[in-house]
């Protein structure tokens, strides 16, 4: 029984009338189609056409991505869905909108009490409406943006629209250019149930004043996922941020590639995360640490493998040298085999031969599909 379907315009046949109709007629007959995707990738598409689906009774899920005709009939079959209240999901990915558009848009989303999920990215004049706007609908559970190309001097958003979503439990930022840390700040006290959250890539602007947003992100007790990677966060924002975790109890991922952390903050992030009972996935940059501040870190570390799912180190360039000297005195204080894997500096068939000889020289077996992954990215 079919309850997903993608479509996709990707050449002039797509575009015939005859086939959208048979595409149409077919999803029609679906009786239990809960999620529509829609990917066009040539003009003339005939979209209002195939949004008739959206009056379908089980439909709850729609995709849109590089849709660049929805105005006009397609716009009111998209506002007629949302206003019906059988939509829980919608995402929009490179999807145009006028400016008439987007505040009918913004005032549909307001009254669809039903949506759950909202995922958008570059939707041209929909941005700071869909933020600063009217409120978003008060029970969504998981809110998506980005916006990587902001033209002329746009301010960042407020995010004033999430304030009523008490509900929300992932918030992702990740795909957003620049953004303001204050305005995150004064959001997250709204949001008592958040679990995920995540600024991955995000440039803040003003840089000093991340120091509040990391105090604000410590007030979130409920938080599981924590993504800051490759933010290029001054060394200043670690001793707030790490002394965020004990305030995390359910901590089950944090991710900090791209960001240095110096030994003595690496060994006491690592001693934290250890006391975490569900924490299972970290990611941070190889620290380019002497032989002796190796000594110092790797027993605690080597506890964590014991209990945790992934270890990630990115943006580094260890030698192979360095590698297996790391791998060695993780063994030493485990004793368990870890499965390893590398895409960097040299090859993965090298390094697995050298870590097999490992295992062998301490006579362990190797490990299992449940065993701890070290990844060097």
């Amino acid at each position: 029984m079919i309850t997903v379907m993608t479509v996709e315009f990707r050449s002039a046949k797509t575009t015939n009338l005859a086939w959208a109709h048979w595409v149409r007629d077919f999803a029609r007959r679906c009786p239990r189609l809960r999620e529509l995707e829609v990917h066009v990738a040539v003009n003339g598409a005939p979209l209002q056409l195939l949004l008739d689906v959206l009056g379908h009774p089980a439909l709850r899920f729609l995709t849109l991505r590089r849709v660049l005709g929805l105005n006009g009939a397609s716009m009111e079959k998209l506002l007629a869905w949302l206003q019906r209240g059988d939509a829980r999901g919608l995402r929009l990915d490179g999807v145009p909108f006028g400016e008439t558009d987007a505040l009918a848009f913004c005032d549909a989303l307001s009254t669809c009490t039903s949506l759950l999920e909202l995922c958008v990215s570059h939707g041209q004049y929909l941005s700071q409406r869909l933020l600063d706007g009217r409120s978003l609908p008060p029970n969504l559970r998981v809110f998506a943006w980005g916006e990587y190309h902001r033209r002329g001097a746009t301010a960042a958003p407020r995010f004033t629209a999430l304030r009523d979503t008490s509900q929300l439990h992932t918030l992702d930022l990740s795909g957003s250019r620049v953004l303001c840390p204050n305005a995150i700040a004064a959001l997250l006290p709204h949001l008592p149930q958040l679990r995920s959250f995540d600024v991955s890539k995000v440039t803040f602007d003003p840089l000093n004043d991340v120091v509040q947003l990391m105090s604000a992100m410590g007030q979130r007790p409920t938080l599981q996922h924590v993504l800051v990677g490759q933010c290029k966060l001054p060394q200043s924002v670690l001793p707030p941020l790490l002394g965020c975790i004990p305030s995390w109890p359910s901590l089950r991922r944090l991710d900090l590639a791209g960001l240095y952390v110096p030994a003595r903050a690496f060994r006491a992030m690592v001693t934290a995360l250890v006391a975490c009972p569900d924490f299972a996935f970290l990611s941070l940059r190889f620290p380019p640490f002497t032989d002796a501040m190796w000594r110092d870190i790797v027993p605690t570390l080597g506890a964590g493998l014991l209990k945790w799912r992934r270890l990630v180190f990115s943006e580094c360039q260890p030698t192979a040298v360095q590698v297996i000297q790391l791998l060695r005195r993780l063994l030493k204080h485990n004793q368990r085999a870890f499965i390893v894997t590398c895409s960097k500096g040299y090859s993965a068939d090298a390094l697995q031969n050298a870590y097999t000889g490992l295992l062998h020289e301490r006579g362990l077996l190797p490990p299992t599909r449940e065993s701890c992954v070290v990844a060097f990215v």
